[in-house]
């Protein structure tokens, strides 16, 4: 298990980004504050869950 936030720290430094390389958090609709949406990523925990087909 992780949380949303050590996610997306992964998957960013997988493509040699950071946290602060993020210019924004929302759509073409609506955005959400940056710094609001880390904190929120931190309380989010992932489950990973693998699927096989039989």
């Amino acid at each position: 298990m992780t949380n949303l936030y050590d996610e997306t720290v992964m998957i960013l430094e997988s493509h040699d980004k950071t946290i602060a390389d993020i210019e924004y958090i929302g759509s073409s609709e609506t955005k959400i504050n940056t710094n609001k949406a880390l904190e929120l990523m931190k309380k989010r925990i992932i489950i990973a869950v693998m699927a096989v087909k039989k």
